[in-house]
């Protein structure tokens, strides 16, 4: 009774002044009709602010100024923020908000990666997470394709350290099946490659990659991955799944700024930048929501002491006046001989907008467009003075101490993506988009500090040494059609040109022996290239009385390169237990394109030793002359069998459990080959080699069959309430396990001269040098404006035989077997710990620990048995230099502990 005259007055009062206050009561709760307790509730043009009860329950006093309309913001962690209009009349009855889920739940969101019907995620015959932006911009992170390994397991990606042009982009792959067999979608459109190809000894040899590290996270509003084959639906590179980057697509009643700062544990590695993310209204009916990131990373040093010893029969023995006691006084003064083992300097900026604009009440037009541009800056190997010598003073000044020099080269990329499209749906049901994308990437390279021994004292210390070009253009036309209330057709068609460009270097950087560690692109390499295709798909998805749930997908495409390709796949979801129980599978065939990339690189790489000379390796492609002496066919397709068999589990309201077995055979596989050589002078590839001063090439072939078989398990328990806090727990598991199968495909003239066209090396790299097992465990605590979030992530072993170990070049075998030396990098947990507190509705401040305890990759030698184990040692990691990694890389990053603050203000 005295609440209720208290309030009375309260509005009484309110209403005698020039703006009326009305207590506003409501109710928040979830997709399932639970209640949401602790979700804050405020004023959106206003001071009050509240939080709801136990119940979801909550009562605040709303102003309105001359009867015009108010709005509530109503928000708590891991569900989507919502904004409520209101006005007076509002207080004659309480309100009812519901929030959808941010993070995995089986709850009914409508999947947008699954053409053609609209499914829900407890819908869809094959599995589908869905990840928010909240599940991993909170991670410490300040790229997106860092952040994404730390949320989903299937999915890897590390750096590359000192290695050229691979540590400006990280590749990342699902299922390690390679990067180039993920699709990546932005709001369901294809994204173009970068123009960069993998070619350095390491995990992704061979491959092309997205790199969606250019992609700003602040715009993104989730990301969907399908991990299953879905070539039928969309076509090439779909083989291990697809990656659909869903943006921001409301306007915002607030700007957003968010401020970072980082640093390493060893106070290296400083990280800064800035985010805004805003929007327009587009004449009071559409929206645009941008974009604008800046963020910079700086160098990282994880070098080790070099071994004096080793370094002095490498190098040292063969440069007088140097002896073994004056290196090792040297390295007495610098250990790590000025070597840099790191992350390479970074910077990042670029904008993204992303709008609609309706037309009319069944028509309306959409656009995306994004540019980034990214520098690099990666250091080579130190030159140490009793390893290389400045005869000629070019990279230190006359009658100074010569201490060595060490070589980067800047790197510069540019990266754009845009689309434009219509939407319609009529009353007949009849929905059609039809759209065009157009997207780009260049890479360059200035290369400094070096030098061209073959021009003596002639030779610059700067080059320029050329670049890479990659271009497409998309047009879509996707129509679909509801029969029946349960049968639903799609098909459409898709039509794609793509152009890749390779650009020289300055004479200076190629002439002789080129730049040193480090040479331009001949004029003989450089090309410009173009191909096209079409495709036509077509879906049927049907619902048989809600009980199972079925697609049939078939696509047919043209390439203009290398012919035909034909796909489909089937797909079921049984509900065995209404919403509790459901079984689901797949079966589909598919093929992945090789891109233009694989089919027109070449390059001819030369490298120095003092004890080897000089060595010229080259890469030429299958149009090249030389590969048609050794009868290298075309490439062509590859081709992929998958099947799964999953469960999905729903038991009680907010808790779910989804299990997936798959298996995946790809057949005629693109691969790199290993170093092709001959000491036969009666071979061919003798001739070759003496002809064009070369110690070994490669190229590209379809060679290989693999067979990939794991299990995906994702469990969510969500809204759990104790006491007065909130706790989310999500665990991820993914085991996976590569092997080769059948026989290598080896041109006659390649086996009668007994060359190795995929040796151990290589195949370790494709098969398992990525973690057998990967499981990621986040625990999320919510407490008033507290919010602290726990993540363990295991990174289990993986082996892979390093170029320099002792039968590294031998054939390949079973892979399993390793009967020879091999590396085996022991399974590893590393902690993050995130922590975020609202200090008021305008400004929060997030703190992230990422790596805790300072767990760093370790490995072991295995089958040295015979051998000398400190040489092996000393092969791997280049006498020292690389002992956390080896120089091939490490299963989980190497640089330890880090911090980042954010500051994060919203301006209304």
């Amino acid at each position: 009774m005295i609440r209720f005259l208290l309030n009375s007055m309260f509005i009484l009062l309110c209403y005698i002044s020039n703006s009326q206050t009305i207590l506003i009561t409501g109710k928040v709760e979830d997709s399932t009709h639970s209640p949401i307790m602790l979700a804050s509730v405020s004023v959106t043009h206003g001071t009050a602010s509240t939080l709801t009860n136990i119940d979801g329950v909550f009562t605040i006093p709303v102003s309105f100024k001359n009867n015009q309309k108010q709005t509530l913001t109503v928000s708590i962690v891991n569900y989507e923020s919502k904004v409520v209009k209101i006005d007076q009349s509002t207080v004659q009855h309480p309100i009812t908000i519901t929030l959808n889920p941010l993070i995995n739940t089986l709850d009914n969101t409508i999947v947008e990666t699954s053409k053609g019907a609209s499914k829900s995620i407890t819908n869809t015959p094959t599995p589908i997470q869905v990840y928010s932006s909240h599940s991993f911009t909170n991670q410490g992170a300040i790229t997106l394709e860092q952040a994404l390994n730390y949320a989903i397991p299937s999915y890897n990606a590390t750096r590359q350290t000192n290695a050229d042009l691979s540590s400006t982009i990280n590749a990342f792959e699902l299922r390690n099946l390679g990067s180039s067999r993920t699709l990546v979608l932005i709001n369901g459109k294809r994204k173009n490659l970068s123009a960069f190809l993998f070619t350095e000894n390491g995990l992704s040899k061979g491959e092309g990659a997205v790199d969606i590290s250019m992609l700003p996270m602040m715009a993104i509003k989730k990301i969907e991955v399908l991990p299953d084959g879905a070539c039928a639906q969309y076509g090439s590179d779909a083989i291990a799944g697809v990656l659909n980057i869903i943006l921001k697509d409301s306007l915002p009643n607030y700007m957003g700024i968010n401020l970072f700062n980082g640093v390493s544990y060893k106070g290296d590695g400083i990280s800064y930048g800035a985010n805004i993310n805003s929007g327009l209204s587009l004449n009071k009916k559409g929206f645009l929501n941008y974009t604008i990131n800046f963020s910079t990373a700086g160098l990282t040093n994880r070098a080790t002491n070099i071994d004096p010893n080793a370094d002095f029969q490498e190098f040292a023995n063969t440069q007088a006046p140097y002896t073994l006691d004056s290196v090792i006084n040297y390295l007495r003064r610098t250990p790590t001989g000025n070597q840099i083992v790191g992350n390479a300097p970074t910077t990042i900026i670029g904008g993204l907008l992303n709008g609609s604009y309706p037309i009319n009440k069944t028509v309306s037009l959409y656009f995306m467009g994004n540019y980034s541009y990214k520098k690099t800056q990666v250091y080579g190997n130190y030159r140490q003075p009793y390893w290389q010598q400045d005869t000629n003073f070019l990279v230190h000044p006359v009658g100074s101490y010569y201490n060595g020099f060490i070589s980067y080269a800047n790197n510069y990329e540019s990266d754009f993506t845009g689309s434009f499209g219509i939407q319609t749906h009529s009353s007949s049901e009849w929905d059609i988009d039809i759209s065009t994308t157009i997207g780009g990437n260049t890479i360059s390279t200035d290369y400094l500090n070096s030098l061209n021994y073959s021009l003596g004292k002639n030779s610059p210390t700067n080059f320029y040494l050329g670049g890479y070009g990659f271009f497409q253009w998309v047009i879509n036309a996707d129509v679909v059609k509801k029969l029946t209330k349960f049968l639903t057709l799609s098909f459409g068609s898709e039509l794609r040109t793509e152009k890749y460009t390779i650009t020289q270097g300055d004479s200076f950087s190629y002439s002789g022996l080129g730049a040193n560690g480090y040479p331009g692109i001949y004029p003989q390499n450089a090309v410009i290239s173009n191909r096209y295709n079409a495709g036509l798909y077509g879906i049927i998805n049907f619902n048989i009385a809600n009980k199972l749930i079925g697609e049939v997908s078939g696509r047919y495409e043209n390439y203009s390169d290398f012919g035909n390709a034909l796909v489909g796949k089937v797909s079921l979801l049984y509900k065995a237990i209404s919403h509790i129980l459901a079984i689901r599978g797949s079966v589909s065939n598919g093929f992945k394109a090789p891109t233009l990339q694989q089919y027109y690189f070449s390059t001819i790489q030369a490298t120095f030793t003092s004890n080897a000379g000089v060595s010229r390796q080259a890469i030429y492609n299958n149009y090249n002359v030389i590969t048609k002496q050794l009868g290298i066919p075309n490439l062509k397709a590859e081709k992929s069998l998958d099947y799964s068999i999953g469960l999905t589990i729903n038991p009680i309201n907010n808790f779910h459990i989804t299990i997936d077995y798959y298996n995946i055979t790809i057949r005629d596989r693109v691969i790199l080959s290993s170093n092709i050589v001959s000491n036969d002078p009666s071979s061919i590839i003798y001739t070759i080699l003496q002809q064009y001063n070369l110690s070994s090439m490669n190229f590209f072939i379809n060679t290989v069959a693999t067979n990939t078989s794991g299990v995906d398990i994702n469990a969510n328990y969500n809204n759990i309430i104790w006491g007065r806090t909130r706790w989310t727990i999500n665990w991820g598991f993914n085991y996976n396990r590569n092997k080769n199968i059948g026989s290598l495909t080896v041109p006659p003239i390649l086996a009668a001269s007994g060359s190795n066209l995929f040796n151990r090396a290589d195949e370790s790299f494709l098969l398992t040098s990525r973690p057998i097992i990967k499981s990621i465990l986040g625990v999320n605590f919510n407490y008033n404006r507290l919010n602290i979030t726990t993540t363990l992530t295991y990174f289990g072993k993986n082996k892979f035989v390093s170029t320099t170990m002792p039968m590294a070049s031998n054939a390949a075998t079973d892979p399993l077997s390793y009967s020879y030396p091999f590396v085996e990098f022991m399974p590893k947990v590393v902690t993050d710990l995130s922590l975020s507190y609202e200090f008021t509705k305008y400004m929060e401040l997030n703190f992230v620990i990422n790596n805790l305890f300072n767990v760093i990759p370790q490995y072991r030698l295995r089958n040295i048995e015979g051998y000398n184990e400190r040489d092996i040692k000393n092969a791997i990691n280049f006498n020292g230099r690389y002992s956390i990694t080896t120089r091939e890389g490490a299963h989980f990053d190497y640089n330890g502990t880090g911090f980042l603050t954010t500051i994060k203000f919203k301006i209304m």
